[in-house]
Order: structure tokens, then sequence, then C-alpha cells
């Protein structure tokens, strides 16, 4: 397992899918170029933006794109 650290709130965090029992096999082939949603189909998106950004969840992810803009 991995513990991050979500660089808007600052909680520490171990990801969601570090905890899967083929966790380092999935890591290398992800760290050696294959698409994240290939190597974890199943994840949700939440799951895998844990892994590109480390942002822990959704709301963190809102907060840091920041407000919407109203595009005309």
């Amino acid at each position: 397992m991995t513990k991050t650290e979500c660089p808007q709130c600052h909680k520490k965090y171990v990801a969601e899918l570090s905890k899967e029992k083929d966790w380092e096999q999935k890591l290398a082939l992800y760290l050696s170029g294959r698409l994240i949603q290939n190597v974890w189909p199943h994840a949700t998106a939440e799951q895998r933006e844990q892994l590109q950004t480390g942002l822990c969840s959704t709301k963190c992810f809102m907060d840091w794109l920041g407000p919407e803009e109203d595009v005309e």
C-alpha cells in the first residue's frame, strides 16, 4: 500500500487501488506507459484520479480546479 498526501487538503491517505493484491504488478505496467484505464479498467474515475494527481476526493478535485466558469 502506498500512502500519499493530498495536494489540496494535505490529508494523508492510502489510495484505494494500492490496497489490491496485484498492486505492484499493475503499478509497474502503468509506470511503463500503459493507460491507467487499461491497467485498472474496473476503477472509478476518483480512484484513478488519486493515482494521477494525489487528490483524495471529488471535493478536493473540484476545489483544486476552482469555480466553474460560464462558457457562452
